[in-house]
């Protein structure tokens, strides 16, 4: 489990993309998409005080982590969920 929630993927310029974790929880896999950009490009990731109880709560907690890092926010989700 990754231990910093917030993490710094790729230095670039302009203004910043925030990658959110697939379902593993880290952003290692996004390092390709991470690569791709010209822009800064930082991670959010799952730890282990990340609150589960449901995804409105993570999504609550990871909108204070972004307020707390002084930038204007984009972010990217990457999700393999399939609609029936």
């Amino acid at each position: 489990m990754p231990v910093k929630e917030l993490v710094q993927m790729k230095t670039g310029e302009g203004a910043p993309v925030f990658l959110i974790h697939p379902i593993e929880g880290h952003v290692d896999p996004l390092s390709v998409v991470a690569e791709q950009l010209s822009s800064p490009v930082f991670g959010l990731q799952c730890c282990k005080d990340a609150p589960m109880d449901s995804m409105e709560v993570l999504a609550a907690h990871y909108i204070k982590v972004l307020e707390g890092s002084c930038y204007s926010v984009s972010v990217i989700e990457w999700s393999l969920r399939t609609h029936g």
